[in-house]
């Protein structure tokens, strides 16, 4: 699975790549922005579950015993 700071890196470089082409730019652009949504949608969809635990523990003033990590 790619991180988000892997594709843009991928994407600065092919958008160097294709400055003399404003399509092809264009093009590289729009693949960049979706890979992205999707990379952040498939996080929070594998992630869900872990923020509504943490949040409710948080609620209850328990997240200490979960040891957060991401705060």
């Amino acid at each position: 699975m790619k991180s988000a700071a892997d594709i843009g890196v991928q994407t600065n470089r092919l958008s160097r790549a294709a400055e003399e082409n404003p399509t092809r730019q264009a093009r590289i652009n729009s693949i960049g922005g979706t890979m992205y949504r999707n990379l952040s949608r498939l996080n929070y969809a594998r992630n869900g579950n872990v923020y509504q635990q943490y949040s409710r523990a948080a609620r209850q003033g328990r997240s200490r015993g979960l040891g957060l990590s991401n705060g």
